[in-house]
């Protein structure tokens, strides 16, 4: 299930990489969202996600 989060993370990151490449927002836009995505798994389950 994690794994699957991580996948759909990752092409998503791409995705916005791809799209935005010379939109220097967007990367920022992508970076965050990616940052975001992680912080609500490890709150959701800490024991998984320690550092």
């Amino acid at each position: 299930e994690d794994t699957a989060a991580l996948l759909a993370g990752s092409v998503l990151l791409l995705a916005a990489l791809a799209a935005g490449a010379s939109d220097p927002l967007s990367l920022v836009t992508g970076g965050v969202g990616g940052a975001v995505a992680v912080g609500l798994l490890w709150a959701v389950d800490p024991e998984r996600w320690r550092p």
